[in-house]
């Protein structure tokens, strides 16, 4: 994977409001990423995970934007076979003679050809057109 570094100095910093279930401002969350430490797609994925950006505009890395479109890998259609049962990473990895961590990238790689953001979609996904 490749890393897009800039000087040791650099952040990349994001504040957004917090609110309590009343709606009322409760205060401001702010997070960094030190950019010469973390890859694009780390950042991406950390900032799609807390929610910071509201799910209408979820953040893409465009390098890979251009992916989605593509057919599924043999690799991926196998991880695909065992995630809509239900299966976890470990326990595919475990058939499939691969690491968990593997098949996140497999199933990540998914989530991106077929344009999903869960692996939820993911799943309705695959049952629908597979």
């Amino acid at each position: 994977m490749q890393q897009t570094c800039l000087s040791d100095g650099a952040f990349l910093s994001i504040k957004t409001p917090v609110h309590d279930f009343s709606n009322h401002l409760a205060g401001i969350m702010g997070v960094a990423f030190p950019l010469a430490k973390t890859d694009m797609i780390t950042i991406t994925n950390a900032i799609n995970e807390m929610g910071i950006i509201p799910s209408t505009s979820v953040v893409m890395p465009p390098a890979y934007i251009t992916h989605k479109y593509k057919k599924l890998s043999k690799r991926e259609t196998e991880c695909a076979y065992y995630l809509i049962r239900g299966m976890t990473y470990k326990e595919i990895g475990r058939v499939l003679d691969i690491s968990p961590r593997t098949v996140e990238c497999h199933i990540d790689s998914m989530k991106i050809k077929l344009n999903c953001y869960k692996r939820s979609q993911l799943v309705s996904k695959i049952l629908e057109e597979y």
